[in-house]
């Protein structure tokens, strides 16, 4: 800052440096302390003076509270706090969460989670929306990969196009990959830098990056309904910044959802189909699952989930008062989605 920028500079109790350029614009300083033996400070701008302090109060406040810069958060870093947050309150069921984080993981962060919150732009959720709908390849995989260990990434994603139970699908698990790999005669372990023994084993890390890369090479674009999810996401993680007060607006909600082409076909069987199903499963052993689903129009947790004291064979009903959900902590049970359903046997 040359001095002659600064007319005027004066300095309040507690209250920062505090000076005006020959510009008009008021400027207050804010110290945070040394990182890396370097200086760190923060500048805050207005055009009065009355207007400054206020943001200078409030910035000291955030410092107080341990609130992150918002001008420094990036997207990734709020959609992370916002997931944590619903996680911590417990309320949302663990299958939404894990829901979430799916679409964050996949479809939001590896596209706009590093830009800063502060600059994020209605173009550039359109954007997201479109790179969606073709071929969703982004650098995030190869990011800070040296170039010894993305060749063994090509290298095991050439070998698992190459097995002899050839295309693995695209939500192929690591544990079914390294089967398949091992089956195939290949090492593997478990190892992060190999040694001399098995210098030309693949090492988990490398196989989980493999199968990353080669879901999204052969990925051809997700669904409508799929970047209307993450939208959604987004919208909703930004909505909890601006309760936050770490923005003014919600770029999400003022971009334009993807379109659903046509009318929703229902997927609901016919009454013939539901007779071919029924006489189909007779003597199997899912054959109570499939009767009771079909009958009573049950979703598949919530069948799952049935016990013996929700049905009243006095008063022949039976009462959905819970659902099966696969989450990342296994098969746990939850309410229903509906808060209250009774079905008639």
């Amino acid at each position: 800052m040359s001095k002659q920028e600064i007319n005027t500079k004066t300095r309040g109790k507690q209250a920062g440096g505090i000076y005006k350029r020959a510009n008009g614009l008021w400027v207050a300083t804010i110290e945070l302390g040394y990182e890396g033996g370097k200086r760190k400070r923060k500048f805050i701008t207005s055009t009065t003076k009355a207007a400054l302090l206020e943001k200078l109060e409030a910035a000291r406040k955030q410092e107080r509270d341990g609130v992150q810069d918002p001008d420094r958060l990036t997207v990734g870093a709020v959609v992370e706090e916002w997931l944590n947050g619903l996680e911590a309150s417990k309320s949302v069921k663990i299958s939404t969460l894990a829901n979430y984080r799916l679409v964050a993981e996949r479809y939001v962060i590896p596209f706009v989670g590093s830009k800063r919150l502060a600059d994020l732009k209605v173009g550039d959720v359109e954007k997201m929306l479109l790179d969606l709908q073709g071929v969703p390849v982004t650098p995030q995989v190869g990011r800070g990969i040296d170039p010894a260990t993305m060749a063994r990434v090509e290298a095991i994603v050439t070998i698992l196009d190459s097995l002899r139970r050839p295309k693995l699908p695209l939500a192929v698990t690591l544990v079914e990959a390294i089967e398949r790999l091992q089956k195939e005669g290949h090492d593997v372990t478990n190892l992060a830098g190999g040694n001399d023994r098995v210098g030309l084993a693949f090492k988990r890390p490398d196989i989980r990056k493999a199968i990353s890369l080669r879901r999204l090479r052969t990925k051809t674009g997700v669904s409508p309904n799929t970047r209307r999810l993450a939208r959604t996401v987004l919208g909703m993680a930004i909505r909890d910044a601006q309760r936050k007060e770490y923005v003014n607006r919600n770029v999400a909600a003022l971009t334009r959802g993807p379109k659903i082409a046509g009318s929703y076909e229902g997927r609901s069987l016919s009454p013939e189909q539901a007779r071919t199903l029924i006489a189909a499963v007779v003597d199997h052993r899912i054959e109570t699952y499939v009767v009771v689903g079909v009958s009573l129009g049950l979703r598949p947790g919530e069948t799952l989930a049935l016990r013996w004291e929700d049905i009243d064979f006095e008063n022949e009903t039976l009462a959905v008062n819970g659902t099966l959900s696969r989450t990342p902590d296994g098969i746990v049970r939850q309410s229903p989605k509906t808060s209250k359903r009774n079905a008639l046997s």
